[in-house]
């Protein structure tokens, strides 16, 4: 009624006004009226993009009912499924489809179907039915159904989606996220039946705009760029898949573009990072949401420039108006800024639930009290996500995509991220295969840029310098690009095809040169499920990994009577270096290798040295360290001799002394940067003590949750005082709130169980009947040893024993102290830990996460940004020494 004789709607040569629009849909929705359709009544559209297909949304609409989309390029038998779901009465369609409609009604009944739809041909003559327009709509509600839209289900059923008019309004009317105009273009590129179309066509129809709907055919950038220029397109939604094809390829076909929207996925930060330097007036979004909640939860206005190497991901934003959002944990219990959670929604977008699936929608959309009386309506989205200090989220992958690879957790979108960082990566997608052993692991399906040269090695090399071990895919397939669904999705189940049926090829493989070597080579075959190995192809660039590793040392012992330590693999990761290896009769050769271990290796500041945890680990928790410290900070770890099978150190002493050895020999002068976490820590500090006793110098030395032995510290000592009672009562409910909203219940009763043995043992100290002498058993009232293996079992037990004998003596040099507020419960409250005994200038920060936590992920980032920054302090101070 504003604007009639504007351009509502265009398709290729043909066009609509507003009024031709209305009027042809009052048209069309006076002969659903008479089909019976209103209110909450669902009618089948059966069409391909074009007006009618527009046309008869509207129509719809104006009859009171609600849509489903019918694509015809769905495979038949879906389509069959959800007509018998629905039970539509009533199917718009076109002459064209006669033959495609038929297959679909013999599919409905093939699934149980009893409804037979009428069939409305929009193309076709109606003069058997009398004329009319509607003019007075039906008394709906904002809660009527407005339309149904399926979705893929886990079972692989697909459920259908209902939403509401409220949700359609609240996306495009006065929103908060982007501001519609009469005069935008707006281009319709989706099916309907994907929620994306929501915003594309209500958008312009309800904003006074212009819709240009994409032909039908075969789609093609070059199609889509024309479109776009010709139409003057100014508003624009593309699928994560589709921004990242346009962009690599025809970024300047969007020029234009006033406002472009991406989303559906994952954002790479390469191209986002391009489109802002080479698009400057164009506004990228980037829009986050499921169906269930009317196409948009969240937004993020990406500001005008972006730096890569800085930047870890694209957030999804904020939520939109009249949208509420909440991160929960697994109790249903908001978590803090930075903590990893799943995101619930609700507000005016919040769906109405799941067609005829009542206990689906029960399990999904859930109600929830945060203040013990209001109670809200909530999806669970299944997406992990965690508040950023900004006040926006992060997107950190699927809840149902966890995996779990070699034991530990593992998203399969955290190295998909990874990746997508590389300069030669132009996508990639990281799925889930199996081993030949069946044993799960990662896979990465890769489309690399065709000007640059680089492959699976490079590939794998680079990620292991920014991912743990177990995070790196096994193996990497090339592709030319990425399988989409018709959603512009990736579309995993081709991927999975695409990745048994493809490999690498061969280059330039050395084949054996003898019987050892053929031997050795049919061994990693054996092992790693790959043919033709050849001599000086790595171990772990040919998809092994720790636990295949100990696999193939068990086949080495069993085939030539030799035992070698794991530590043999990392160091002689060839079949020709090993071969070498095994020819040597000297077991000094075998086991001559150094206790230092390069985590990351490159780089150009001072390196830093960081000691093993008890029992010889730590090394997963050191590497999630150094890639957030990143590629320019050289990280290396000192492992125990026992993990080579060789007798450990019995005292800390020995242990630093050897270590010491090896330091300089690898780095004969300082100054030298040392650190440890807990046990580690201990042995860093005696490092840093005797280094400083032979002159040489230790610019810092940082120890991570470790406290000293034999100290004041580890007695529990009540004064009584208003501010003992204080920090005692802080820091108790600070570590209640981490036993009960953080831990899962294994690692509650694991905890109380030890925790137990340990408080015995103090209050027996506190009341004066502690012995002398350490007695043997406190070793398990430390750890729990039950939990590990026997050589494992007997590396904790030499190492605590250490510990508990091992006295430390005082230190002259900077002591930089990480430790987590719940680290103080049942102890002396002491901030500094006990350090302060020994060390007069102790240097405290505090980190979140607990102390078994704290370099897990997502609290890791915030010892490495503290880190850093007593780096670049250490660094600053030594260059301005220097000038002097």
């Amino acid at each position: 009624a504003l604007t009639p004789k504007a351009v509502a709607v265009v398709c290729g040569t043909k066009r609509l006004t507003y009024r031709e629009l209305d009027e042809w849909a009052g048209l069309i929705a006076s002969r659903l009226r008479r089909h019976g359709v209103g209110p909450d009544v669902l009618v089948g559209v059966f069409l391909e993009r074009s007006l009618e297909l527009i046309v008869s949304l509207l129509a719809i609409i104006k009859a009171g009912g609600a849509y489903v989309s019918f694509d015809p390029a769905s495979p038949v038998e879906r389509l069959g499924f959800m007509l018998k779901e629905t039970q539509a009465p009533v199917l718009l369609t076109m002459t064209k489809l006669d033959r495609s409609v038929t297959a679909l009604m013999e599919a409905s009944l093939a699934a149980g179907s009893l409804v037979n739809p009428a069939v409305i041909r929009l193309d076709a003559s109606s003069s058997n039915e009398p004329d009319g327009t509607v003019k007075d709509p039906l008394p709906l509600t904002p809660d009527n159904l407005a339309y149904v839209s399926y979705t893929s289900g886990s079972t692989g059923t697909p459920k259908g989606v209902c939403v509401s008019h409220r949700g359609v309004v609240r996306l495009v009317r006065e929103t908060n996220f982007a501001r519609f105009e009469s005069s935008d273009v707006f281009l319709q590129l989706a099916s309907v039946s994907f929620d994306a179309s929501t915003l594309e066509i209500w958008a312009p129809l309800l904003n006074g705009g212009r819709l240009v709907v994409f032909p039908p055919g075969q789609f093609s950038l070059s199609g889509l760029g024309e479109c776009i220029e010709k139409n003057g397109v100014t508003v624009l939604w593309l699928t994560a898949g589709l921004f990242h094809q346009v962009v690599e390829e025809h970024l300047g076909y969007l020029k234009n573009v006033r406002l472009l929207l991406a989303g559906g996925d994952v954002l790479s930060v390469p191209m986002v990072a391009r489109t802002l330097r080479e698009l400057p007036l164009t506004q990228l979004i980037n829009g986050y949401g499921p169906t269930e909640n009317t196409t948009f939860t969240c937004c993020h206005l990406v500001p005008g420039s972006l730096a890569e190497a800085e930047t870890r991901s694209v957030p999804i934003g904020r939520p939109i108006a009249n949208t509420q959002v909440y991160v929960l944990d697994k109790n249903h219990q908001p978590v803090p800024v930075g903590v990893p959670g799943e995101l619930y929604t609700g507000g005016d977008g919040l769906a109405r639930g799941y067609l005829h699936r009542p206990e689906l929608t029960a399990e999904k959309f859930v109600t929830q009290s945060f203040d013990g009386t209001t109670d809200v309506r909530l999806y669970k989205t299944g997406d992990r996500v965690r508040w950023l200090a900004d006040g926006n989220i992060e997107f950190m992958g699927r809840m149902d995509r966890q995996v779990k690879i070699r034991g530990f957790r593992v998203e399969p979108a955290e190295t998909e991220a990874a990746l997508l960082t590389h300069p030669a990566v132009k996508n990639c997608a990281v799925i889930v295969g199996k081993d030949p052993s069946g044993e799960k692991r990662l896979v990465a399906c890769v489309v690399a840029k065709p000007e640059e040269k680089s492959g699976p090695a490079e590939w794998g090399d680079y990620l292991r310098l920014r991912l743990p071990d177990y995070m790196v895919p096994s193996a990497f397939v090339a592709l030319d690009d990425l399988p989409l669904s018709p959603n512009g999705k990736v579309d995993c189940a081709a991927l999975l095809l695409s990745a048994g049926e493809t490999a690498e090829p061969a280059e330039s493989r050395t084949e054996p040169r003898d019987e050892l070597e053929r031997t050795l080579a049919g061994l990693w075959e054996e092992v790693l499920g790959v043919k033709s190995i050849g001599i000086h192809d790595r171990f772990f660039e040919m998809g092994g990994h720790s636990l295949l590793a100990v696999r193939l040392l068990a086949k080495i012992e069993k085939t030539f009577k030799r035992k070698l330590p794991v530590s043999a693999v990392f160091q002689h990761p060839t079949v020709a270096e090993l071969g070498e290896l095994l020819r040597s009769d000297s077991p000094a050769e075998i086991r001559r290798a150094t206790s230092l271990v390069e985590i990351q290796p490159m780089g150009s500041r001072p390196p830093i040295y960081l000691v093993h945890g008890v029992g010889g680990g730590m090394f997963w928790g050191y590497a999630n360290l150094s890639r957030h410290l990143g590629p320019d900070q050289p990280v290396h770890a000192f492992k125990s001799r026992g993990l080579d099978g060789l007798p450990e150190w019995t005292t800390i002493g020995e242990m630093a002394r050897s270590y010491v050895a090896d330091l300089k020999a690898f780095q004969p002068r300082g100054p030298y940067v040392l650190g440890g976490y807990c046990f580690g820590g201990n042995v860093a500090y005696e490092m840093a003590r005797q280094l400083r006793e032979q002159g040489d110098e230790v610019a810092m030395l940082v120890l991570i949750s470790s406290s000293p032995p034999n100290s004041e510290y580890e007695t529990t000592q009540f004064r009584w005082s208003p501010a003992w009672m204080f920090k005692f009562c802080r820091n108790v409910g600070l570590w209640l709130t981490s036993f009960a909203l953080r831990w899962d219940a294994r690692e509650r009763r694991d905890f109380v169980r030890w925790k137990w043995r340990l408080l015995r043992k103090k209050l027996i100290g506190v009341l004066g009947k502690r012995p002398a002498a350490a007695h043997s058993s406190e070793v398990e009232s430390i750890v729990d040893l039950a939990v590990v293996g026997d050589d494992q079992r007997r590396l904790w037990d030499t190492h605590m024993r250490a510990l508990i004998r091992h006295h430390p003596q005082p230190y002259d040099g900077k002591l930089v102290l990480f430790r987590s507020a719940e680290h103080l419960f049942l102890c002396s409250f002491d901030e500094h830990c006990g350090w302060s005994e020994l060390v007069r200038d102790v240097s405290v920060k505090i980190v979140p996460g607990d102390h078994g936590r704290v370099l897990e992920e997502p609290f890791v980032s915030a010892v490495a940004d503290e880190l850093r920054r007593c780096l670049d302090e250490t660094v600053g101070r030594a260059r301005k020494e220097v000038l002097a």
